[in-house]
């Protein structure tokens, strides 16, 4: 556990008690649209490690659940709101940041990627979500990005190729949401 503390966040070696098979079966349930979906295992590790992020508190969650009779396994990150008393609590409360970052997930940017569709641009900027919630408590639940070949360089600068494709993808944000800005 000592090792752990050096590793993740503190706040994240523990998931809520909320965070449990029926939330997760909540949260499939909505997004597949299947009410018979059930739960049969699950596990819950913090998604990142110390430093990757600073204001929210991050979970994955490898969870295995059967639909329509067929096993199915899914990793899902889940963005939630300090609940240990300290200064990240503090801070979060008195902003915004979920509904904006709803907002943008729910709203922008698949608008932004249905301009670009229509231009026969395939891009994907940015994962999708899941669920979300501001009620009883702020979460967002996105799909894991590692499951479909993303991860996060720490140990290297990206290479060339990697440099040129970030930038490719920032400058069509841009473009894109320059052009929602004029409409």
């Amino acid at each position: 556990m000592e090792t752990e503390n050096l590793v993740y966040n503190t706040d994240e070696l523990e998931a809520p008690q909320w965070l449990n098979a029926d939330f997760l079966a909540k949260v499939l349930k909505e997004y597949e649209g299947d009410s018979a979906i059930t739960i049969k295992n699950y596990k819950i590790t913090p998604a990142t490690v110390r430093g990757d992020h600073y204001a929210s508190v991050m979970f994955r969650a490898e969870v295995d659940y059967v639909q329509t009779g067929r096993s199915t396994t899914k990793s899902m990150i889940i963005k939630t709101m300090p609940e240990e008393d300290g200064s990240k609590k503090e801070l979060l409360q008195e902003t915004h940041i979920f509904e904006t970052e709803i907002g943008v997930y729910s709203e922008v940017i698949p608008r932004m990627e249905k301009i670009l569709r229509a231009v026969g641009d395939n891009t994907v900027l940015g994962a999708k979500y899941l669920y979300y919630s501001l009620s009883p408590r702020k979460v967002i639940v996105f799909e894991d990005l590692v499951t479909v070949g993303y991860n996060v360089l720490r140990q290297r600068l990206p290479t060339m190729e990697e440099a040129k494709m970030t930038y490719l993808k920032l400058a069509k944000w841009h473009a894109v949401s320059y052009k929602l800005l004029q409409e």
